[in-house]
């Protein structure tokens, strides 16, 4: 790698990932379920039984999630949160708008409410926006051990497609010509389905019926 390259390497790497992410459908799997009422104070405090605020307004630039040990039906709530687990916020009546957090280490227990360091990490297109007061269904996700493999395979296999779209833009258009002198990013000759489709069976959770 270089200064010069380390555009290009990274959008072959980019494009690989993206053939990956239209390949498979694999989840993290969801090991809580839980409705909370959302609180749009963003002040570091209890928010009050049954309620989750944010410690910001701009849901990109949300680093806390203050939440109730109570959830929205008045009972207690234990899930054991940890890094690296994602907390996905759902609009309780429509399951296609929801936002996401990552957690980037151990919540704090205050007693009644705990502090979870998070960051954004993805939402529904267009993003979700909860107002005040509305209930929210929380789905806690997190990647198993066996994910964990899957995902050192995807990675694998990422670097190596990474590798010949880089190859394919190497000498695009002429021995002598590639994508710097062209400006054009030229796809590999061989399809991503033939070239490692087989290799991405384990990871695929749904396949289509004819």
């Amino acid at each position: 790698m270089t200064a010069q390259n380390t555009d290009q390497l990274q959008r072959c790497v980019d494009a690989a990932a993206f053939e990956i992410d239209d390949c498979i459908d694999r989840p993290a799997q969801a090991f809580t379920t839980v409705g909370w009422y959302f609180d749009a104070a963003t002040q570091a405090a209890d928010p009050g039984p049954g309620n989750l605020r944010m410690n910001k307004s701009n849901k990109a630039a949300v680093t806390a999630l203050y939440v109730s040990t109570t959830d929205a039906a008045g009972s207690p709530w234990t899930a054991a949160l940890q890094t690296d687990d994602v907390l996905r916020l759902y609009d309780a009546a429509d399951s296609q708008r929801w936002q996401q957090f990552t957690l980037t280490g151990p919540s704090t227990d205050h007693g009644g409410w705990v502090e979870v360091p998070v960051n954004d990490s993805g939402s529904s297109d267009p993003p979700f926006e909860p107002q005040d007061g509305q209930l929210l269904t929380a789905v806690g996700l997190r990647l198993t051990p066996l994910v964990t493999r899957q995902l050192s395979l995807a990675n694998r296999i990422n670097v190596l497609r990474g590798v010949e779209w880089w190859k394919a833009n190497d000498a695009a258009v002429g021995a002598a010509v590639g994508m710097d002198q062209s400006g054009v990013f030229t796809a590999p000759r061989s399809s991503f389905m033939t070239r490692h489709g087989g290799n991405m069976i384990p990871l695929k959770q749904q396949f289509g019926v004819a």
